[in-house]
């Protein structure tokens, strides 16, 4: 198909856009929390592991459109947070995964669409893997969204510090 096929100026390369933002935005989260003056180390390497699955999704859509004979075009990317500014009201951890979720919201929201234009290019092959993605992306907002809920039980201070150990 000319132009990559189904999604070739819109659709996949734009979905690999917004998981290489959700990638590129969160490693400055470990790097923060991981900072001498916050210290939730075990929040830090599960935000590492989440950033890296998330530039392996980019990476598995853009080899996806180039074995379809499209191009890939990357766009210049906001630049990512390097300090949380002041002190979050509700606590590091619970502002990086409030963050986190808004992230993981997007990236959902960034899959329908590409379904949808799969979808109405007839492409099943591509709804499938599509679909999959979903299916993982989903679990991901609930897991991001049970772990905001814990947060703002245990609160700032100790609670925070031993959900960081139980993270680890």
């Amino acid at each position: 198909m000319p132009g990559g096929g189904w999604g070739g100026e819109g659709g996949e390369r734009w979905e690999a856009g917004g998981d290489c933002a959700r990638a590129d935005h969160p490693p400055p989260l470990p790097s923060l929390l991981h900072s001498d003056n916050i210290a939730l180390l075990g929040i830090a390497a599960h935000f590492k592991t989440e950033s890296d699955e998330e530039r392996a999704h980019a990476q598995k859509l853009m080899d996806y459109q180039i074995r379809r004979g499209g191009r890939v075009a990357l766009a210049p990317l906001a630049a990512p947070l390097t300090e949380f500014a002041g002190a979050p009201a509700d606590g590091d951890a619970l502002h990086a995964y409030k963050l986190a979720l808004s992230l993981e919201k997007l990236n959902y929201a960034k899959l329908r669409a590409l379904h949808d234009v799969a979808s109405g290019a007839g492409d099943t092959g591509a709804c499938t893997m599509v679909e999959d993605m979903l299916a993982e992306q989903e679990a991901s907002v609930k897991a991001v969204a049970d772990a905001v809920a814990q947060l703002r039980r245990v609160g700032p201070g100790l609670g925070t510090w031993q959900y960081d150990k139980q993270v680890a």
